[in-house]
């Protein structure tokens, strides 16, 4: 579990980067945090594997495009 400290050490670290990837299982999507490190606007580029629900993929593919954002798919 990510601690109060880890969280803000996060931060920062996307504060500093030029460019920001997350890789994340599918899963994830459906679970909530206890710390939010970033808003999505942060993020440069998502990459996930194949299983993630279609609500999910189609709500991501749309946030995708309108910051034009790079989306993977994993297999």
């Amino acid at each position: 579990m990510l601690s109060q400290e880890e969280a803000a050490m996060n931060r920062a670290f996307i504060d500093a980067a030029q460019s920001v990837t997350v890789l994340v299982d599918s899963s994830k999507f459906h679970s909530q945090g206890v710390f939010r490190i970033a808003k999505l606007d942060k993020v440069t580029r998502i990459i996930t594997d194949s299983s993630i629900h279609d609500g999910g993929r189609k709500s991501i593919e749309n946030f995708a495009r309108a910051y034009h954002y790079d989306m993977y798919r994993l297999t």
